[in-house]
């Protein structure tokens, strides 16, 4: 994963957090369990 792509996907998370109102977890990283839950749930929206 290159640069661009991780402050893409650490973009993305953060939006899905706040969509989700998971702002209280404070890990930014896309690589965090709770990325891969988000976005499994916002594809089957």
């Amino acid at each position: 994963m290159d640069k661009d792509e991780h402050e893409i996907r650490v973009q993305h998370f953060s939006i899905l957090k706040s969509k989700y109102h998971a702002n209280k977890y404070k890990n930014p990283s896309p690589l965090s369990f709770l990325y891969l839950i988000l976005r499994r749930v916002d594809f089957s929206i």
